[in-house]
């Protein structure tokens, strides 16, 4: 910057994309984020060595719009850290992090930012909608607010599924020097192998303040649709290997390290043994429908096939 230049001023919104072989979605994902009606952000992208052609739709759209800045890590950082990167770049007062293979309602960050107004929030957050492939789900999944004492709002928070909805709210805005400090203590190293770091990082936002979901806007998670039996198979392998391994036990007591009251603390160790069995359950619950859904796919093909021939 030279003498006579003036500084850039910081944006209000710090959007943090961390990538890695995107080349797939990444276009309806900054074409979503750049239709916002909100324009007051700076999108940063840190592109984890990608193999694929991410690279390349990157700087495209960041010669075109001067908001971006596309940063490309000379390796593979794994998933965490390129998380924490995109974090540590923001210049906002704001920060919301972004997938490179999900889409927003055109008025999300509009619609939300205004609730960060008040300081007993501490997240701020829409509906909840699937994006299978290019099928968009009609069903919107609307999560609860969690206001009140410290004690009730995290208490409820650890009671949600979690298989549900529960992990997408770190999608949600915050503000940018809360979420330092909240992923400064969680995000440690290792984070990558452990499970839930996600939900933890929610978990221990709440500590700061309330979340508010608007029911107004939503977001639209993208899941990727597979079939086949061996797909199936895998599932069932690996839902067994994580219940024999016990790992949602370490997810579990990190809840109790980080509880804000010794009465959370008792009422998380007490609530263990009723949520361990229930989120394995959900687990398998979520395979069983994906079977059943196979299973009656396959029963439909065989019956159509079969038609013809019984005439």
């Amino acid at each position: 910057m030279t003498l006579h230049e003036k500084p850039t001023p910081s944006p209000t919104l710090s959007i943090g994309m961390p990538v890695y072989n995107g080349e797939e979605y990444i276009h309806e994902a900054l074409d979503s984020l750049l239709a916002q009606t909100f324009t007051d952000f700076e999108l940063v992208i840190s592109d984890n060595a990608s193999i694929d052609n991410t690279e390349a739709i990157c700087r495209e759209y960041a010669a075109r719009d001067p908001r971006i800045r596309y940063v490309r890590q000379t390796q593979n950082r794994g998933a965490m850290p390129n998380f924490q990167f995109v974090l540590a770049e923001a210049r906002g007062e704001c920060f919301m992090w972004a997938a490179a293979d999900d889409r927003w309602d055109n008025s999300w960050i509009a619609t939300l930012m205004p609730h960060l107004r008040s300081e007993a929030v501490s997240v701020a957050f829409g509906c909840v909608a699937s994006l299978v492939d290019q099928t968009q789900s009609t069903t919107r999944t609307t999560l609860s607010s969690l206001r009140g004492p410290v004690t009730f709002r995290v208490l409820r928070y650890f009671f949600w599924r979690e298989a549900g909805a529960k992990p997408n709210v770190i999608y949600g805005l915050y503000r940018t020097s809360q979420l330092r400090n909240a992923a400064a203590e969680v995000l440690t190293a290792g984070a990558d192998n452990r499970l839930g770091v996600d939900n933890l990082l929610v978990f221990r936002m709440l500590h700061v303040g309330c979340s508010h979901v608007d029911p107004g806007v939503t977001f639209y998670k993208r899941s990727r649709q597979h079939t086949g039996d061996s797909r199936i198979t895998r599932l069932i392998a690996a839902t067994a290997v994580q219940l024999l391994r016990l790992r949602y036990v370490p997810y579990f007591i990190e809840h109790i390290r980080t509880s804000p009251s010794m009465f959370v603390r008792c009422a998380v160790v007490l609530a263990i043994p009723i949520k361990y069995p229930c989120s394995i359950l959900d687990c398998f619950g979520v395979v069983a429908h994906r079977a059943l859904k196979r299973a009656s796919a396959m029963i439909s093909f065989r019956g159509r096939v079969a038609r013809p021939g019984a005439r």
